[in-house]
């Protein structure tokens, strides 16, 4: 038991300090276990011991730092990724660098469009090429750029969402195009949720595509726009031109904006190529004044065909033929205006009479050379009809009714027309 006065310690039992004199509280139990009674000072003895840092705790108090620095920074990098400057800028860079497939990823092209990565790609590939450099971005503060954007867009007909709308951030895109500085404005949208926290950002395609675009072209011609087939019949029909036309006009839905490789070919014609700009003028795609010329290879066949026709023709209208024998050589608009059937009368009137001794024994054509010439050149020539223009010997004998057969070359020339009706090749007239 420990006094509390001057705290020796003193045998169990007792009730005052052998030392001091001072009464000893009752004993509680304490006594020979080496500890103080409640309340009691302890002796000067070996101090407690201090808490110590391990060097394992710095490294998880250091690890634990650096977690939130790199969290704060990834952070701060995703809200820049994922921001409206971002995107317009990286839409710029692509631009510059002529980058057609990242510039389309910058663009909002969720709509019902059906314009694709490779459409834009190929617009922006097959235009003029433009040599873009320093360009720079900065915010549009001015409401009236708002006001313009949304007037133009319902001027467009592009449905744009209100809470789009109302997030918009306008932004001024500036740079040398082709050595002269430009600015254009674009509109940049929050389109979905990345990370759950950030906005993706698109770019609004106003004025980059024209819709509901009139095409036409000759009729039985087919087309290739950038090297892909034109399926007329998913497409509708304009209605602009008659069942009496020689064109076929059709609406393209939407077309971008930039550059395009026509090429129009039919069989047994050469191809017509043509490279269209297009920035939303309306006849842009209006071929009806395409005429396609035949291949040498058919401009031969048909002089070839149009000799043994026209030996044929003379052989019967000089000796009693028929021309209803010849009328598969003529188109059913020749028929139906008769020139060939008179012209063919007017040579049979001519033949030789044997009781009188007089008329024309006999005509031949030899010596046949020409070249196809456009069917402006033509009359009542239609596209994709062929126009040669020949030169041949025309041989005729006479007997004039003094027993001697008068013979008589010359060397003419004249024009014939070539019509494809029903897939076969037919004259318009001689």
């Amino acid at each position: 038991m420990f006094c509390s006065k001057c705290g020796r310690q003193n045998p169990a039992g007792q009730k005052f300090c052998q030392y001091c004199g001072a009464p000893l509280p009752p004993d509680r139990g304490y006594a020979g276990r080496g500890e103080y009674p409640p309340g009691q000072p302890q002796r000067a003895g070996k101090p407690a011991a201090a808490f110590r840092m391990k060097p394992v705790h710095w490294l998880l108090i250091g690890e634990v730092l650096l977690a939130a620095a790199g969290i704060f920074v990834g952070i701060r990098l995703l809200q820049d990724r994922y921001s409206a400057r971002h995107t317009v800028e990286r839409y710029a860079e692509a631009l510059q660098a002529q980058d057609w497939a990242t510039a389309y990823d910058c663009l909002d092209m969720q709509g019902e469009t059906g314009l694709s990565r490779e459409d834009y790609i190929a617009a922006q590939t097959a235009k003029t090429p433009e040599l873009i450099q320093q360009v720079t971005v900065t915010e549009v503060q001015d409401s009236r750029a708002e006001e313009y954007w949304k007037e133009l867009s319902r001027e467009l007909g592009i449905p744009v969402e209100e809470e789009k709308e109302e997030n918009s951030v306008r932004m001024e895109i500036s740079g040398l195009v082709n050595g002269d500085m430009q600015t254009w404005t674009v509109t940049a949208v929050p389109t979905e949720k990345k990370w759950f926290f950030f906005d993706e950002w698109k770019i609004v395609p106003y004025n980059m595509y024209g819709e509901e675009v009139p095409i036409s072209f000759p009729e039985n011609a087919s087309v290739t726009i950038n090297g892909a087939a034109l399926d007329a019949s998913a497409l509708e029909n304009s209605g602009s031109y008659g069942e009496d036309s020689w064109y076929e006009g059709y609406v393209l839905p939407h077309v971008f904006y930039g550059g395009y490789q026509v090429r129009i070919s039919q069989e047994g014609m050469e191809p017509w190529t043509k490279l269209v700009e297009y920035g939303g003028d309306a006849g842009a795609f209006d071929f009806t004044d395409v005429f396609l010329m035949p291949t040498q290879e058919t401009a031969d066949a048909l002089m070839k065909q149009y000799g043994q026709i026209s030996q044929e023709y003379f052989s019967a209208a000089l000796n009693g033929g028929e021309f209803r024998d010849l009328e598969s050589y003529f188109t059913r608009d020749a028929l139906e205006e008769g020139d060939a059937e008179r012209e063919f009368q007017e040579i049979r009137e001519s033949a030789y009479d044997s009781r009188e001794q007089r008329g024309c024994l006999s005509m031949e054509v030899s010596d046949i050379r020409g070249e196809a010439v456009p069917v402006t050149e033509y009359y009542d020539a239609v596209p994709g009809d062929v126009v040669l223009n020949i030169t041949g010997t025309v041989t005729t004998i006479q007997e004039n009714g003094s027993g001697t057969p008068r013979e008589t070359s010359e060397e003419t020339s004249w024009q014939v027309c070539f019509h494809q009706e029903d897939g076969v090749w037919k004259l318009r007239g001689l």
